[in-house]
């Protein structure tokens, strides 16, 4: 499963507005865009875009909501919406009663996500005549220390 879409999903659960069994999640197609990029550290071999679906069922709150979750969820959590032109989540809202007060919500939305991997002599990816094993975060180099600058008295 998609990291972003099981994070998503996560973070609907956690607000406990349906039971837990009535929020179902999965990825309906996946694409493999065949791009490498070298980010010094480690390479993002390629990308992966997938095409997934959200169902809550038997909700009975105010659908305005649910679009404010999700949201506020991907512009706090999805810094590759923009830069990779994702579509807007489409949201499809089934009354299931004559009162309007009973919804399923099927929510169809897409991400993407880097595939990062790493060189190790022990992995389990052969590629360019090298071995490379998969890490799910970035490796960002860290300063260990600062040297602190006297600035010019000019």
């Amino acid at each position: 499963m998609s990291r972003k879409l099981q994070q998503i999903t996560d973070y609907l659960i956690e607000l406990d507005f349906v039971a837990r069994e009535n929020i179902d999640t999965w990825v309906d197609l996946c694409s493999e865009i065949l791009e490498s990029r070298n980010m010094g550290k480690y390479l993002e071999l390629c990308r992966m875009h997938y095409q997934c679906t959200i169902l809550i069922e038997r909700y009975t709150g105010d659908s305005r909501l649910i679009a404010a979750w999700l949201a506020s969820w991907l512009d706090d959590h999805d810094p590759d919406r923009d830069a990779y032109r994702m579509p807007d989540p489409e949201i499809d809202i089934e009354a299931l009663d004559a009162s309007g007060t009973l919804w399923d919500v099927d929510i169809s939305i897409e991400f993407t996500e880097p595939v990062m991997i790493v060189e190790n002599d022990n992995g389990n990816i052969c590629w360019h005549e090298k071995r490379w094993s998969l890490i799910d975060e970035p490796l960002v180099d860290v300063a260990e220390s600062v040297d602190e600058v006297e600035p010019d008295e000019g």
